[in-house]
């Protein structure tokens, strides 16, 4: 082997070092938000559900509720205002499980299950079969 060819090669080592290197930096690592993890293992979608929307019943009756939790989250809580369907007033809970928006009361009793029909709407049922949309 010659001198410039092992300079050559020796430079092709350096160089794949230097970048190995520069991959283990903290710095260029992507961390998931909290909660997200927790998210992703429960099925839940990619989707932040944090905010107000409109919940309403096919049969008729309409209500605003505000659900809360971090961005990601896989859980969190929700505020029905006046003129919820059914017994939907009651809800306090609500999670992701399954890829599925489930509404709970105040005793942890499903009242409603959703699924992801847009990144702005859920669609499903409440307990009795009554069809219901959740929408921004």
């Amino acid at each position: 082997m010659t001198k410039k060819t092992s300079g050559a090669a020796a430079l092709a080592v350096l160089a794949l070092a230097v970048t190995g290197c520069a991959a283990d930096r903290v710095s260029d690592r992507v961390y998931p938000a909290p909660g997200a993890r927790a998210a992703a293992a429960s099925g839940a979608p990619a989707v932040d559900v944090g905010g107000r929307w409109t919940l309403a019943s096919a049969g008729g009756g309409s209500c605003a509720v505000t659900l809360s939790g971090a961005p990601g989250a896989a859980e969190g809580s929700i505020k029905p205002e006046g003129g919820c369907p059914g017994k939907l007033f009651t809800s306090r809970k609500w999670s992701l499980q399954q890829g599925a928006l489930v509404i709970q009361d105040h005793t942890g009793a499903q009242l409603a299950q959703l699924a992801m029909s847009s990144p702005a709407q859920f669609a499903g049922t409440a307990g009795g079969g009554q069809q219901l949309t959740l929408s921004r």
